[in-house]
């Protein structure tokens, strides 16, 4: 009887530290929703990152939510790649876009952001994708009320595309 008390104890304490203040904490709350599955710790971690780079970089925080959700659903180790054939008709892979923000190879090429770390260290990815947001932000902002679909391309019809895509999130 005091095992099943002390057990029933862990668990309720556990569901209890899980519990999160959603007003307090609405980054959180709504990658839960979007990917339930995802750790508290994770969870936490990139909530306050998205909230801090956005803040840092004059960014609205649950525009970036909704990127990275649309991008990657919030999986930094996420890889766009594709198989074809090189030149010596052997089968090769390539990968275009990395990581949570899914940065473009050119892109991380443009801006010198080491690829290693954009897939490994959150913080460095979730900044990395604010600094090309800040980019758009300061070079159409002012002319272009969707300037952040230019995250995805300039194609105004690929825009208007994922700005219907991202906006599931908003």
């Amino acid at each position: 009887m005091k095992l099943l008390a002390i057990t029933l104890m862990v668990i309720l304490s556990a569901s209890c530290a899980s519990q999160v203040n959603c007003k307090k904490h609405p980054i959180y709350c709504k990658i839960k929703r979007i990917v339930p599955s995802t750790s508290h710790s994770y969870v936490m971690k990139l909530s306050n990152s998205i909230f801090n780079y956005s803040r840092m970089y004059e960014l609205d925080s649950n525009l970036m939510t909704a990127i990275f959700a649309q991008e990657s659903r919030f999986n930094l180790k996420a890889m766009n790649c594709r198989t074809g054939l090189n030149s010596e008709r052997e089968e090769t892979m390539v990968c275009f876009d990395f990581s949570i923000g899914q940065i473009n190879f050119r892109t991380i090429s443009r801006y010198d952001f080491d690829i290693e770390l954009l897939m490994t260290d959150l913080d460095y990815a979730v900044e990395s994708a604010c600094i090309v947001m800040r980019e758009f932000k300061n070079r159409y902002g002012h002319r272009e009320f969707n300037y952040w679909s230019r995250y995805n391309s300039s194609s105004s019809s690929h825009r208007s595309r994922y700005e219907a895509l991202v906006g599931r999130y908003l």
